[in-house]
């Protein structure tokens, strides 16, 4: 898991993901992987939570992501929105 310093993401989009897992329904995640490349994965959003200074959305099988590594959740890009 990367170690690195945390770039916060916008507050909207926190709220589309705190949105989303509310509704309990899966969703369309991509996201960055250490190496840069783009994975796309259909999972539930379980939490969201702070942890050593950054932020982590966990899906339903176990697999944490640092919220910054998100490209898109649901075709609603993190890229563009104010923090």
């Amino acid at each position: 898991m990367t170690t690195s310093a945390y770039t916060p993401i916008s507050c909207t989009f926190h709220g589309y993901l705190e949105s989303w897992m509310k509704q309990q329904q899966a969703c369309k995640i991509r996201y960055r992987q250490d190496d840069g490349s783009s994975v796309q994965v259909s999972s539930r959003i379980i939490d969201l939570f702070s942890w050593q200074g950054a932020e982590y959305l966990l899906m339903e099988k176990g697999q944490l992501i640092r919220l910054e590594r998100l490209e898109s959740v649901n075709d609603t890009s993190s890229l563009g929105l104010e923090i």
